[in-house]
C-alpha cells in the first residue's frame, strides 16, 4: 500500500504548490472523496466471497489517513476540522465494510 500512500501525499504535496488554501482544501477533499467513490463502486459491484475484504479494508484506510494526515501538515494550524473529516464516501465505504464484516463472536477460537 505503499504507492497508494505515495500517490495521495505527492498529487496533494503538487496541489498545495499551486494553489491558495481554500481551493487546495476543496481539490484534496475531492480528490479524497473521489477514491472513496471508486471503492464505493468496487465494494457495491463486488462478487460474492470475502477475498476482497481484507485489502478493501486496508485500502480505505490507507487512503483516509494519508489524505487526512497530507491536508493537516501541509496546512499545519490553518487546518480546520472540517477540512480533516472524512468525505461522505469514506463514510459510506466504512459503513459497509462493518457491516460486512466477520463476527467474531461466534468464533470459538477468536480472543
Amino acid at each position: 500500500m505503499q504507492p497508494l500512500k505515495k500517490q495521495v501525499a505527492t498529487t496533494m504535496n503538487q496541489l498545495h504548490r499551486l494553489f491558495e488554501t481554500l481551493v487546495f482544501v476543496s481539490l484534496c477533499r475531492g480528490y479524497w472523496d473521489r477514491m472513496g467513490q471508486e471503492m464505493l463502486s468496487f465494494l457495491e459491484n463486488r462478487k460474492e466471497g470475502r477475498s476482497w475484504y481484507k485489502g478493501s479494508c486496508i485500502a480505505i484506510s490507507v487512503v483516509d489517513d494519508a489524505s487526512a494526515s497530507q491536508i493537516q501538515q501541509l496546512l499545519g494550524k490553518a487546518a480546520q476540522e472540517k477540512d480533516l473529516e472524512p468525505p461522505r464516501s469514506i463514510m459510506e465505504v466504512r459503513s459497509i465494510l462493518c457491516k460486512d464484516a466477520p463476527n467474531h463472536k461466534d468464533n470459538p477460537f477468536h480472543y
